[in-house]
């Protein structure tokens, strides 16, 4: 689902790049990195968790 996410959020920042609108390009650029570190956080510290 995460991914998913992150897909979609990007495609948005795609289309600000295309429409040259800066308020869609930064916030969600800001949500992909954000998703992103979420996810890097999930795989690395998953293993901990679970036995």
């Amino acid at each position: 689902m995460l991914i998913i996410l992150i897909i979609g959020l990007s495609f948005w920042v795609w289309y600000g790049i295309l429409k040259k609108e800066w308020p869609i390009i930064i916030s969600n650029g800001f949500a992909v990195i954000v998703d992103v570190c979420l996810l890097i956080s999930l795989w690395k510290y998953k293993a901990k968790y679970i036995r």
